[in-house]
């Protein structure tokens, strides 16, 4: 298992110095106008954006399935530590794509809140059943961010939200070494 890479230059930082999640540049501007303090916030897929979330949001609940990764976020997040609740689940033999809803990772989040969370966040394993399980645990005119949504296999994530009835924008930002573009889509529901 792995710590917190370093920050590196594709990584963005707050007013504050605080180093940002690892999405897009603009998808992160507009996070930063989204992110209110009475929020509840969902992660599947803990690091930066966990002690970014802490830091600005009533309640952070973080799925993982990389136990050193979390004992590293734990260890930034500090007196903070109260407003956040970190769950490490061990996927086995699950992939980043797996579409089950019901994967236990998928539903390793637990008790739900009272009206849904307003911001979902679907940047770790098993992303497609996360993103399905998001649908249920999504507050009225909430949001659920993607990244990596350039991924050939997070498509299904597309044609679902569609089909939902989700508004959505996706925010591009070039990748190194001429790739395809890096992309985080921000889905909302409507109010």
């Amino acid at each position: 298992m792995a710590k917190l890479p370093p920050p590196c230059d594709t990584m963005k930082t707050d007013a504050s110095g605080l180093v940002m999640p690892w999405l897009t540049h603009p998808a992160l501007d507009v996070l930063e106008q989204i992110i209110k303090p009475s929020h509840s916030v969902l992660e599947w897929g803990s690091g930066y954006s966990t002690v970014w979330f802490a830091s600005r949001a009533y309640y952070t609940l973080s799925v993982d399935h990389d136990a050193e990764c979390q004992a590293d976020v734990k260890a930034k997040i500090g007196k903070l530590n109260d407003r956040v609740v970190l769950k490490h689940f061990d996927i086995g033999a699950l992939t980043e794509y797996d579409g089950n809803p019901w994967s236990p990772y998928a539903i390793a989040t637990h008790p739900a809140i009272q009206g849904g969370y307003e911001i979902i966040l679907v940047d770790g394993m098993c992303r497609v059943g996360c993103f399905i399980r998001a649908l249920a645990l999504l507050a009225r005119g909430g949001f659920i961010i993607v990244d990596n949504h350039d991924r050939e296999l997070s498509q299904p994530i597309q044609r679902i939200a569609e089909i939902c009835g989700l508004e959505f924008k996706h925010f591009d930002q070039p990748n190194r070494e001429g790739q395809d573009p890096w992309r985080t889509t921000i889905f909302r529901r409507p109010a």
